[in-house]
Formats: structure tokens, C-alpha cells, sequence
């Protein structure tokens, strides 16, 4: 079922229900009636929900042979190490501040102005 669908992305990537909502621009009570299966999210919201977690909409509905609830896709970026190695950046192991950061981005529609602010701190 959708619910258990949109539950178990939450779940795996270690996301509060608050960070989804704030990312989807829905209230917490409604993002909850989501998970517990009471109000099934329009399109645009499923839509939101694959771009958050980097998947398609088969794949979020389930609908592709392989299981999709995986960090390691979510986050593109690697992070350079003291050694010199790119060390891929897990979104999993980041903390709540910096998931809210990353999914305000992705929802964001003025991505190049906060590219800029971040690059202009380095």
C-alpha cells in the first residue's frame, strides 16, 4: 500500500515526519494522515516525495524489480578526504539539520542563488 511506501522511505533514510512535511509544505497533521494511510497524497505530492528520496514514481510506488529504499542514490555529491580520496557522502548518516538543509534545496526554486551563497562561504 502507498502509506507503508511513503513510512518506509521516511524510515529508512532516518527522517523525522516533521522534515518530510516542512520539505513537502504540508502541515505535520496532514503528512501524518499520509503515513497512517486516512488521506492518500495527490500526484504532485507523490511527485514531491520521489524527487525527496531521488527515485521515480514506479519506483517509489514500488513497480520496478529492484528495492529502491537505498541512501547510497539520494545524495550525488562525494566529500573529499583527508587523504585525498573521495569518500561518497551518505545522506542516512547526516545529521537532521543538514537533511533539512539538503531537502530545502532540492524543493527550492531558486537553487542557483543558494549554490552562490554556498560557494561565496568557501
Amino acid at each position: 500500500m502507498l502509506f507503508n511506501r511513503i513510512v518506509q522511505f521516511r524510515t529508512y533514510n532516518k527522517l523525522e515526519p516533521a522534515t518530510i512535511a516542512k520539505a513537502l509544505n504540508v502541515e505535520l497533521d496532514e503528512y501524518l494522515k499520509y503515513e497512517d494511510g486516512s488521506i492518500t497524497p495527490n500526484i504532485s505530492v507523490i511527485t514531491d516525495l520521489a524527487k525527496i528520496y531521488k527515485v521515480t514514481i514506479n519506483e517509489f510506488y514500488g513497480h520496478t524489480p529492484r528495492l529502491t529504499l537505498h541512501s547510497d542514490d539520494i545524495l550525488n555529491d562525494s566529500e573529499l578526504s583527508d587523504n585525498g580520496e573521495f569518500d561518497e557522502l551518505k545522506f542516512a548518516e547526516l545529521s537532521i539539520d543538514e537533511k533539512e538543509l539538503i531537502l530545502a534545496y532540492r524543493t527550492s526554486e531558486n537553487k542557483e542563488q543558494i549554490y552562490k551563497i554556498i560557494i561565496d562561504k568557501k
